[in-house]
């Protein structure tokens, strides 16, 4: 993702003061920041390095497009109720976000980076779900799948 896509998070002179050390993309950010040289590049470009920091966070953080309820057809699907959640960046470094809805965890079955199947308990098929790689940039969003599941756990 080039540096411009992320908006007001860079103002142009920010932006300008990256390029003229080579950084054009989030992901060349980020490659620094693991190879230990954040503070280096805070001191060249005069940012703060918290500044670089957020500009990741904010960049890499879970974008959901679509959430979708998948709850099964028989009684003994009750087991199988799912939400499946799609969209980008659902994984950093291989590994998928914390998840809640409503404050209370969500176990994640599978997941990609374009994709999590989360096993939600009957109460959380509507709510604020947050999915948050570090606190520094959680995804909050609301959404509502309950009308597709009864209290007795089968489809309606």
């Amino acid at each position: 993702m080039p540096l411009e896509d992320l908006g007001d998070t860079l103002d142009e002179e920010e932006r300008r003061r990256l390029e003229w050390i080579g950084v054009r993309t989030v992901a060349k950010l980020d490659e620094i920041r693991k190879r230990g040289l954040g503070r280096s590049v805070g001191r060249i470009t005069n940012l703060p390095v918290e500044k670089l920091e957020h500009v990741l966070a904010r960049a890499s953080r879970p974008m959901v497009d679509d959430i979708e309820a998948d709850t099964g057809t028989g009684a003994s699907d009750e087991l199988r109720q799912r939400l499946r959640v799609r969209g980008r960046n659902l994984l950093k470094d291989g590994v998928p976000p914390a998840v809640s809805i409503d404050g209370k965890p969500v176990s994640v079955v599978r997941a990609t980076d374009s994709e999590l199947v989360l096993a939600p308990a009957l109460d959380q098929f509507a709510g604020q779900m947050r999915l948050a790689h570090d606190r520094q940039a959680p995804t909050e969003l609301w959404f509502d799948h309950a009308r597709g599941v009864e209290s007795d756990g089968t489809a309606s």
